[in-house]
């Protein structure tokens, strides 16, 4: 036998309003958890007297639901099951440094984290969009027992999930044909010649798969300005070739190699039908290059 635990503790800053409601929230679960009020009619008059006595801001935002007696029935949507309405989590809230806004705390260890990221969603606007992570452990070492995942929340949805669904996803996108791909370098440093490209004999040093057919480069320098260079295929089993360079903005030039410094590109990423297989974004500063360069004529290339 194993426990299982979903663990997360993070502070959401929000609007006095907002901290209120999802503090009344937290002890409406509680409160309904722990006297449930049945589904007699003694019962439902209970809960009807109860939601009655909840805050005009709590039944704005979880109205009486038309097809439900339940006068909760709408709060209780927040949890996959209804029958068990507990976040399992802590709740604190204090002042924030500026006195203007609340700092709320919510940290549990075996906490319903879909159930806190819809009240998230349902009661603090003023913190919209907002995400928090969560891990996920087991008493004893069990296949796929330990990972975690996160909440991205906006007001129209919550987006993320589980580090196991998320690397499936991942996987289902890596292509399995590895014979279509080629290794197309991008360098650090090169001589900048015609169109900003290097000859050959340049050392390549950051090797990018990039499959066969067109794809384009997007370049931000450090000065802000913007370039796109277009590729596309020069033989059915040759690489890519240079097609065109677009310029976004008045005065971008790329050295034709009179001597000119080429520009820094702060951020360089590659697309080919949508996909990003490469984004310098994410690379440490010493490897983001000083130049677009594709090798496309190798020496003894037919023109």
């Amino acid at each position: 036998m194993a426990d299982y635990f979903i663990s997360t503790a993070f502070e959401i800053v929000v609007g006095a309003p907002d901290a209120d409601l999802l503090t009344e929230c937290f002890e409406t679960s509680h409160m309904i958890a722990c006297d449930y009020f049945g589904r007699d009619e003694e019962g439902l008059d209970a809960a009807r007297a109860c939601y009655a006595e909840r805050s005009e801001a709590f039944r704005a935002a979880f109205p009486p639901l038309e097809e439900e007696q339940d006068p909760f029935a709408g709060f209780l949507q927040i949890w996959t099951d209804p029958d068990f309405p507990t976040f399992d989590a802590d709740l604190s809230v204090e002042d924030d440094a500026d006195g203007m806004r609340k700092r709320v705390f919510i940290h549990g260890d075996c906490a319903d984290v879909s159930a806190i990221a819809s009240v998230i969603q349902a009661t603090c606007p003023s913190a919209l969009p907002f995400g928090f992570e969560w891990s996920t452990s087991c008493s004893r070492a069990r296949p796929g027992s330990r990972g975690g995942g996160y909440f991205v929340i906006t007001p129209y949805e919550i987006l993320g999930g589980g580090t196991e669904w998320l690397m499936n996803e991942a996987l289902k996108a890596v292509p399995r044909d590895s014979a279509k791909f080629r290794r197309l370098p991008i360098m650090t440093g090169a001589r900048a010649e015609s169109m900003g490209f290097a000859p050959f004999n340049d050392v390549p040093t950051l090797p990018v798969d990039i499959l066969d057919g067109g794809f384009t480069i997007s370049a931000r320098s450090s000065e802000e300005l913007r370039v796109t260079f277009h590729f596309g295929p020069y033989r059915t089993d040759g690489p890519p070739r240079f097609v065109d360079i677009q310029f976004h903005d008045s005065g971008m030039t790329v050295p034709d190699g009179g001597g000119a410094p080429a520009p820094v590109f702060d951020m360089l990423t590659i697309a080919e039908q949508g996909r990003q297989p490469y984004d310098s974004r994410k690379a440490a500063i010493s490897d983001k290059p000083s130049i677009a360069v594709l090798l496309l004529d190798r020496p003894g290339d037919p023109d």
